[in-house]
Order: structure tokens, then C-alpha cells, then sequence
């Protein structure tokens, strides 16, 4: 089983493109999510200038990657769902490994922006849901 379950804060504003063959929406972001530990040792570790953060690089496809750039911004907090992927390329002869978690489900926190809240709040109030179907393409459901 491939699943994973974050929560955590965008390090920056959510970056969004366009497969040229589709037209898909990608959204690409980091997110800081806090390592497991107790209040004493974490405390420890920010004393010592350890790291207790980790920043996690997130991708999600369609009508999620465009709602999380039209909701989102740097610092808002969110949970999500998805699964793990990894690739690799080659760099000056030397092959590099990359990881991702690929998003199926996102639920949002809070927010930094009013505006954004209030723009979210509106769509959770007509009750829509928004997850992933079998053939990766993402809809709204009432």
C-alpha cells in the first residue's frame, strides 16, 4: 500500500502549469510539516539548531491543482492525501533521485488571506467535495 497523510504549512505560494498535450493543471508546492516528537525534545532540537521540519515537495493534477492555487497561499496550513512517487535523472553523469507525494485528497486549514477563506468558504457551503476519480482526472461533486 502507497498512501500518504500530511499536515503541514506552504513554504511558498503554490506554482502552476500546463501539460502541453492536455492542457492538465499541475500544481507544484513545498510543504513544512513538523516532525514527530515531544514538546521537550523538540525544544531541544530548536535550542541545539537541529532540524525538526521537514519540507516535503507535493504535486497535485486538475481542477485540485487549480483550487489549490486559487485558495492557497505561503503559510496556509492544510492536510492532505495522496501517494508517493519517485523518477530520477541524470546530472553531470551522476544520477539523481527525486520523491513527491502526487495529491488525491486536500483539505484546507486555515489561512493567511481573508479573502482567500472567504472565497473557500463559499464552495464548502454549496457542499462540494473534491477527490480523484480512477482515470486521474478530478471533478467537483455535489
Amino acid at each position: 500500500m502507497n498512501r500518504v497523510v500530511l499536515l503541514g504549512r506552504l513554504t511558498d505560494n503554490v506554482r502552476i502549469s500546463y501539460r502541453k498535450e492536455d492542457h492538465l493543471a499541475i500544481a507544484r508546492f513545498i510543504l513544512a510539516v513538523e516532525r514527530p516528537m515531544s514538546r521537550e525534545k523538540r525544544d531541544q532540537a530548536i535550542e541545539a539548531k537541529k532540524p525538526h521540519t521537514d519540507f516535503i515537495k507535493i504535486k497535485a493534477r486538475g481542477s485540485l491543482a487549480l483550487d489549490l492555487y486559487k485558495y492557497t497561499g505561503k503559510g496556509d496550513r492544510i492536510a492532505l492525501e495522496g501517494h508517493l512517487t519517485t523518477s530520477n535523472y541524470k546530472y553531470k553523469g551522476r544520477l539523481i533521485y527525486t520523491s513527491q507525494v502526487l495529491v488525491r485528497r486536500i483539505d484546507f486549514l486555515d489561512y493567511k488571506s481573508e479573502d482567500k477563506a472567504n472565497k473557500y468558504m463559499e464552495m464548502m457551503v454549496k457542499g462540494w467535495t473534491i477527490h480523484e476519480e480512477e482515470n486521474n482526472d478530478y471533478k467537483e461533486e455535489k
